[in-house]
């Protein structure tokens, strides 16, 4: 039976990166041809090995893969949609009224629509059709039945919500642009959001001060870090202004500007991330500091030998440091999540949201829409604390609580 086999899947982080950065092939495609014998090839994607080796299960021509008869393969289809995009079109419209056109044909025109994606996000998007393909690949997608889609869903609970979510939603994209009548509609996956973890001021500042130290050991070091005051300008940053982590991370030294005070933020998610965002005093001193003698091209916050930062050395420290100074581990996107809440509550909803990038208002409301409660709460009493001063004393006689 054809399978699919992950062969980073034990590599640790730093094999991941330089694996991904030589340009090896990820995926590896395993087949048994007409006689039986074991093959595999490797592939970049999970899509493309899942398509190659359900496609060229049980064949063999004289040591050659031979071609799908009477119908084209997902990778045939892939190949025609980026050469011939109007006759892929009509190739597709022949399938379905064959009844030839598999899940896996719809998710090759899912993935066409991605490509403008940067590579992050087409990997992302590769990740969980191949999934998709996994599960339902094989079956027609004009026969695909509101059951079907409810057993696959069930079939992994041990896979996250939020993941099942993401494969629904993939399957239904690559159903609606093939032209394909959609079975899953009614279909929910409850997705459980992790709590949000918010800081007060004193808190933060805890963290701030924690990380700059180094996480005592035994036998290890002890003092601070060689870059303390970096790490300690990207907790104050990241938990004050509200940047996402890659965000951060990608601010060059020339992004700052002193004088006006704020850093600009180039943007990785919408044309709302693109932004100046006002960044306090204290923060700023810690920009400045930071910044001397160095080119406005490198990285404001970089390793000793002056690369990027990566995400997981941050959600390191940021963990280790928290549980120091708190007695329990924050995420690091907790720190945006402060620095939301307090930006509500001090100024409201639409300075948040400009501060914080979101597209609109909306999303915003919709992520912290308790802080919101809470912020219209404080400001209802503070109304009536400013009327009982323009009325007469109301005898407790006359009202019970």
């Amino acid at each position: 039976m054809a399978s699919v086999g992950d062969l980073w899947q034990k590599l640790n982080a730093r094999q991941v990166k330089a694996a991904r950065d030589t340009g090896k092939k990820r995926y590896e495609a395993r087949w048994r041809d007409a006689s039986g014998k074991s093959r595999k090839k490797a592939f970049a994607t999970q899509p493309e090995a899942w398509a190659w080796a359900t496609a060229h299960e049980g064949e063999h021509d004289g040591g050659k893969i031979a071609a799908t008869p009477h119908t084209e393969t997902p990778e045939a289809l892939r190949k025609l949609l980026l050469s011939d995009h109007p006759e892929a079109l009509r190739t597709i419209e022949r399938m379905k009224s064959a009844g030839a056109l598999t899940v896996a044909h719809a998710m090759e025109v899912h993935l066409f629509s991605k490509r403008h994606l940067s590579p992050r996000g087409l990997e992302n998007a590769r990740l969980h059709a191949g999934w998709v393909v996994a599960g339902l690949g094989e079956v027609s997608a004009t026969a695909l039945t509101k059951v079907r889609v409810e057993d696959w869903l069930a079939s992994d609970p041990g896979v996250a919500p939020s993941s099942w979510g993401k494969r629904l939603s993939a399957l239904r994209s690559a159903l609606k642009l093939a032209g394909v009548a959609d079975p899953s509609a009614g279909i929910v996956v409850k997705l459980m959001r992790e709590p949000m973890d918010f800081l007060t001021l004193e808190e933060l500042t805890a963290v701030a001060r924690a990380v700059k130290d180094v996480t005592p050991s035994l036998h290890g070091p002890k003092g601070q870090r060689r870059n303390a005051h970096m790490w300690q300008a990207l907790v104050l940053f990241l938990g004050l202004c509200g940047p996402r982590l890659s965000e951060a991370l990608s601010v060059r030294i020339g992004d700052i500007e002193p004088k006006r005070a704020r850093v600009l933020i180039r943007g990785t998610k919408t044309a709302a991330s693109r932004r100046f965002v006002p960044v306090p005093q204290t923060v700023m001193e810690r920009f400045v500091f930071l910044s001397k003698s160095r080119e406005p091209s490198e990285w404001l916050f970089a390793t000793s030998v002056g690369t990027q930062i990566g995400r997981e050395r941050v959600g390191e420290r940021v963990r280790e440091a928290s549980l120091r100074a708190l007695g329990r581990q924050i995420r690091t996107h907790d720190l945006r999540h402060t620095a939301a809440t307090h930006l509500i509550e001090a100024g409201g909803l639409m300075v948040a949201s400009k501060v914080l990038g979101h597209a609109n208002p909306g999303i915003t409301a919709t992520l912290y829409g308790h802080v919101t409660q809470k912020a219209i709460d404080s400001a209802v009493g503070q109304v009536g604390r400013e009327l009982m001063h323009e009325l007469e004393p109301f005898g407790s006689e006359y009202v019970e609580f």
